[in-house]
């Protein structure tokens, strides 16, 4: 307990210090997202030029992909902008998102070349036919929103990319790479580690971080009512990993007096349903031994790879247990410990069985009294157990 508690607050006084200049006030919009602003604003400024360009936001779920998408959307009220969003349960329906986004621009068919106009005909099954010539069908996307953009200058936002059906993707990735002058502007935001993006493969691409610590307290105190005591506020960025969905979802579970810092904090903050139910869900999917490593490795107080396998040992559960987790860029076991974002494990540890956890805490209590670590075995022993013992 006294390493984790340790780093921990050689952490919050970093962040502490850094505060003095924290109130300075947000960006017009948005909260210390100046590059992407900016990248945003230049992609703006040149479809209102006359030409066309794409992009795609890349980042974990609730770093504020959408917000992005969202100010792009108001500062371009004069444009054409036209929205879809990936649906996850229409992600085996060929050409769902493609027919969504052109809809309100059938009517413009007449005007494209007779065989594009054939294909997205009978792409939206319109008229009968034989499977389109994917080929057709993607020029006759480039066609039909060039025809929109004559009128005026066209941003195309698609959000949640990675819940595309693919077919759609690959058109739409399709009729990125042809943009030239066409006053067209094409924006994807998706997931990393999520769905299939090989059709995105080759667009410019800018990986959305976390916030900085001082735009996260901004955050924070615009999203907080009363009094937010600094170091409860460190740790809410610590252990959030600066997620701007994350920081939201947490303000609003603790108390006033928690978040005054007038009553103590649970040692493990809970995570958002949001965010939690989709690093769940890729837990889930992996076996269960691999499953079982994560969670110990969520419930150590240490990043030190020779307790995790000792714990693990115990339980029955082999190292190669690990490679899933590590190819999927959940966990890294070397030079330590560590998961993908701090989210993951939080999710992890909250989303277990209750006798899955005790069971976690039990092997590490048994490993950390064998190197006579008597106040972490004393925590995890406390933890393995619903009753006094």
């Amino acid at each position: 307990m006294g390493l984790f508690f340790s780093s921990w607050a050689t952490g919050a006084r970093d962040m502490i210090n850094d505060w003095d200049d924290a109130r300075v006030g947000r960006p017009a919009g948005l909260a210390g997202r100046d590059q992407e602003r900016a990248i945003l604003a230049t992609l703006e400024r040149d479809v209102r030029d006359g030409l066309s360009g794409s992009l795609v936001l890349v980042g974990e779920p609730g770093v504020g992909k959408t917000r992005l998408l969202q100010h792009l959307a108001a500062s371009a009220a004069d444009l054409a902008v036209m929205n879809v969003s990936g649906v996850e349960s229409e992600v085996q329906l060929s050409y769902a998102a493609l027919h969504h986004l052109l809809m309100p621009h059938l009517d413009r068919r007449d005007r494209l070349p007779g065989p594009q106009r054939d294909a997205l005909e009978c792409t939206f099954g319109l008229r009968d036919g034989p499977p389109p010539n994917r080929f057709l069908v993607g020029l006759g996307a480039l066609a039909m929103l060039a025809e929109a953009a004559a009128a005026r200058p066209v941003l195309c936002l698609v959000d949640d990319a990675h819940w595309l059906d693919q077919e759609s993707l690959r058109v739409l990735g399709f009729v990125a790479r042809r943009l030239h002058a066409e006053r067209i502007g094409l924006i994807f935001s998706a997931r990393g580690h999520t769905g299939d993006l090989t059709a995105l493969h080759g667009l410019a691409t800018h990986h959305v971080s976390p916030l900085d610590t001082a735009s996260a307290r901004v955050l924070l105190d615009e999203r907080v009512v009363g009094a937010l005591d600094p170091r409860v506020a460190a740790r809410m960025i610590s252990e959030t990993g600066a997620n701007p969905l994350a920081l939201l979802e947490l303000a609003g579970e603790l108390t006033a007096e928690q978040l005054a810092g007038q009553f103590p904090l649970p040692r493990r903050l809970p995570v958002g349903r949001r965010i939690g139910a989709h690093f769940l869900a890729q837990v889930a999917a992996m076996p269960a031994d691999t499953g079982t490593l994560l969670l110990i490795a969520a419930a150590a107080s240490t990043d030190e790879p020779v307790t995790l396998w000792r714990a693990a040992a115990l339980l029955e559960v082999a190292i190669d247990s690990a490679k899933p987790a590590v190819a999927q860029a959940i966990l890294t076991v070397k030079p330590r410990i560590q998961f993908r974002h701090p989210l993951i494990r939080t999710a992890v540890y909250d989303g277990a069985h209750s006798d899955d956890r005790h069971r976690a805490h039990e092997a590490l209590a048994t490993v950390n009294e064998t190197d006579g670590h008597w106040d972490e075995a004393a925590w995890h022993r406390g933890q393995s157990v619903t009753v006094p013992d």
